[in-house]
């Protein structure tokens, strides 16, 4: 599978299941994920479709606090990516902002 054309952020996505990401959507929601992986364009005919593992729900819209929970499965786009932040390295990985 190529993901190079479809995913933007191939590079900044750390995908071992050690590694935790916080990852910031532009609706303000916050994310811990680990296990982050590309999905193939091909599977849903979306560009930039990712998953990964909740670790930890750190902020959600209050009508969804219940859909989310550690250990569940996300999906989200690329573009609704504000900010990447590794935890290992306390680095900004990604960010939208200018």
């Amino acid at each position: 599978m190529s993901f190079d054309q479809s995913h933007s952020l191939i590079n900044d996505f750390p995908t071992a299941s050690d590694v935790v990401v916080r990852v910031t959507f532009k609706d303000g929601e916050v994310f811990r994920l680990a296990s982050c992986r590309a999905v193939d364009k091909t599977v849903y005919d979306k560009n930039g479709l990712w998953c990964g593992v909740i670790v930890e729900v750190v902020k959600v819209l209050a009508k969804k606090s219940k859909v989310f929970h550690s250990g569940g499965g996300l999906d989200f786009l690329e573009e609704d990516i504000v900010e990447i932040y590794s935890e290992a390295s306390q680095q900004v990985l990604f960010s939208s902002k200018p």
